[in-house]
């Protein structure tokens, strides 16, 4: 009878060649560049996608939501 413990020790068994090292990893300018991206295309949504409501009543507002 052949036992495994696969079930107790599951990371003996995963690719760890294909992770991705420290070294390769971006750096903190590279996080920061990153994030900065990403909340360009977060304030060029919202901009571009979410309608005023200064001056409008509750109403209004819920009737342009709805369409």
């Amino acid at each position: 009878m052949v036992r495994t413990d696969r079930g107790r020790h599951p990371d003996r068994y995963l690719p760890l060649h294909r992770l991705s090292t420290r070294a390769s990893a971006p750096g903190p300018s590279g996080a920061f560049t990153i994030y900065g991206v990403m909340c360009l295309i977060t304030i060029w949504i919202v901009a571009r996608y979410t309608p005023e409501t200064k001056g409008h009543s509750l109403e209004e507002i819920e009737r342009l939501w709805k369409g």
